[in-house]
């Protein structure tokens, strides 16, 4: 009980600490919240900032990706085998609002987004300090590397977020002199009743088909669609043998970027517009139209080898001969030594029967003993590239060009350039030489031919040292040393040939396999083509194949379009054993013309 008098009692003070301790917490906390929720908002403002400004940043990188393209392009077209030294980005290259709706005018203290003009371009980037070029293994190839920059300032929350993107863009240089085989569509090498050793690197453009251990490539295969263990499609030929891996010596196939003959942009190359001079690479070996209605633009003027040439010979429907020289003047004096020259090396009026082409053929035949004769006593001075077209060719009309006596060629080396199909008769460029005027097969020719194993015999006389050499062709058939005229009417059993051995690099068309009438083109081994009973059954002791030396490059850059009959094994032919070599000399000293390739790659992006 209370006592009298006494003061009353208060919990006031008591509960009012408490409860303001509590209010402190409660504000604290509620300040806390805030706080965190305001940095988190700002996190999230600035990585959706970061995010955003490092999106434009790759979006104009890739757009300086392709403008350093187009303009490297320009460049290889006028200047093979050297890269651009400086790259000012295009006009129509500076990322816009129309690209990138949130991209605002660069203003230098602006709070918005911006792009530093500054930054924006492609240099070369340095290597060692000194050099922003890796030399290949040879003259042949070169790659460069560049640095692409983009600084991109973006707002978030009232401060700025600048995130510098840094790219490494690469170019390679290389010949086309380089690959052992070189497609510009689908490789198909599906060897079946001959071993086929391709004996370097070789290169698709497309997809790389082979499904056969037949095959064996000594050296790296690369391709920009992939490689398939099978058949192309269509290849109806084929798609009932059991599938096996081929012989991959130099490495797996693998996946590369295309790489661009001249380098010319595919997209320039149209067939269905009414241009006659943009159709595909086969311009590099027909006379341009400079008149009438197909006489547009031609990406391919100053490489087309009509232009090229210091010889120039134009056969008519009367096997009339047009002889010029590389300005186009022409030699019709009797008493003009490059008349004299040229005139007395071609013989026309010849044909043979081509089986395949189930027809006969017409043929100029180039005696190339004579334009070597005259190269070397000085009666003939030209650059080392002849070209020569039977104008009277067509659909029904077949025409040829044939090389015969062509053991020895001009020191300098010498390129032979036609549209039509080319038939080489007999050894080339292998140094051998001529019991008469008149004789085919040589009296000298090289061990590869006599004695032992090919793949380590010469395919030179001895003492001669092969010059660069090159055939550009519709397409190219091989006839032997013991190749007659006169039996190419004959059953193929009368047909037999003698080993022969061909030092030279081929430009030539391929057939395409067909899903449409599920036909085989016969991919690279249809490369070189042949009319003779290469592999008869009654050789007896001198064995089961004649055959045929090959040290060069094959180029496949064009479908063929005169000799265009389809293959059909034994019917016309038989194969030879088929042991077919790069030629290393081509990788410093290539044949003429240069034949540039041009590929572009691109790192990761990345940031300073």
């Amino acid at each position: 009980m209370k006592a009298p008098g006494s003061a009353p009692h208060t919990v006031s003070g008591s509960i009012l600490i408490p409860v303001l301790a509590t209010m402190f917490i409660v504000a604290a906390l509620v300040a806390g919240a805030f706080a965190l929720t305001g940095q988190f908002t700002r996190n999230t403002a600035r990585s959706t900032a970061l995010g955003q400004a490092q999106a434009l940043g790759e979006g104009a990188l890739q757009m300086l990706y392709a403008d350093w393209q187009t303009q490297s392009r320009a460049n290889a077209a006028t200047s093979p085998l050297t890269p651009i030294t400086s790259f000012t980005p295009s006009s129509n290259c500076r990322p816009s609002a129309a690209e990138f709706p949130d991209l605002r005018p660069y203003s230098p203290g602006a709070n918005q987004w911006m792009i530093d003009p500054g930054t924006y371009g492609v240099m070369p980037l340095l290597l060692n300090g000194s050099s922003h070029q890796a030399s290949g293994a040879s003259a042949s190839a070169s790659t460069y590397y560049y640095k692409a920059s983009v600084d991109v300032t973006a707002p978030a929350l009232g401060k700025s977020i600048t995130v510098q993107l840094r790219r490494n863009f690469e170019q390679q240089i290389e010949s086309a002199w380089r690959y052992m085989t070189f497609f510009e569509q689908d490789l198909e090498a599906q060897p079946e009743n001959s071993p086929l050793i391709l004996g370097g690197d070789i290169h698709s453009n497309g997809h790389l088909y082979s499904g056969t251990d037949s095959l064996t490539v000594t050296g790296l295969p690369t391709s920009a669609a992939g490689f398939i263990n099978g058949w192309a499609p269509g290849d109806s030929a084929n798609a009932a043998r059991p599938i096996t891996i081929p012989h991959f010596d130099g490495g797996p196939p693998e996946l590369t970027s295309r790489k661009d003959l001249l380098g010319i942009d595919v997209a320039v190359i149209d067939k269905t517009d009414l241009n006659a001079n943009n159709d595909d690479y086969r311009e590099l070996i027909e006379i341009p139209a400079t008149s009438g209605a197909g006489a547009g633009p031609d990406p391919f003027a100053s490489n087309r080898l009509y232009e090229q040439a210091g010889i120039k010979v134009l056969v008519d429907a009367a096997n009339k001969l047009t002889i010029m020289d590389q300005s186009g003047t022409v030699h019709s004096s009797p008493v003009d030594p490059f008349f004299i020259a040229v005139s007395g090396a071609i013989n026309t009026g010849q044909s043979i029967q081509d089986g395949r082409e189930a027809a006969d053929v017409r043929l100029a035949t180039i005696d190339v003993s004579r334009i070597t004769a005259a190269v070397e006593s000085g009666a003939l001075t030209f650059n080392g590239i002849l070209y020569i077209s039977d104008i009277s060719a067509s659909a029904t009309a077949k025409r040829g060009i044939r090389l015969w006596r062509g053991a020895t060629l001009p020191a300098g080396g010498l390129t032979v350039a036609t549209d039509n199909p080319v038939y080489v008769w007999g050894d080339y460029n292998t140094g051998g030489t001529y019991a008469t005027d008149t004789d085919t097969t040589p009296v000298t020719q090289p061990p590869a031919n006599i004695d032992g194993n090919p793949s380590t015999a010469p395919s030179a006389v001895s003492g001669y040292t092969p010059p660069p050499a090159a055939i550009f062709s519709d397409a190219t058939t091989i006839l032997s040393n013991a190749w007659s005229d006169a039996l190419s009417t004959m059953s193929l059993s009368t047909r037999l040939p003698a080993n022969t051995t061909i030092n030279a690099g081929l430009a030539t068309g391929s057939v395409a396999t067909s899903t449409a009438t599920n036909t085989f083109g016969l991919g690279v081994e249809g490369m070189m083509r042949f009319l003779e009973n290469w592999n008869p059954p009654d050789l007896g002791s001198s064995g089961p194949h004649r055959r045929l030396t090959y040290h060069g490059a094959l180029l496949s850059l064009w479908r063929a379009q005169q000799a265009t009959g389809v293959y059909s094994y034994g019917a016309f032919y038989t194969a030879p054993f088929n042991y077919w070599f790069y030629n290393s000399g081509f990788l410093n000293h290539p044949p003429k013309p240069f034949l540039g390739l041009l590929s572009f790659s691109k790192g990761r992006w990345y940031c300073e």
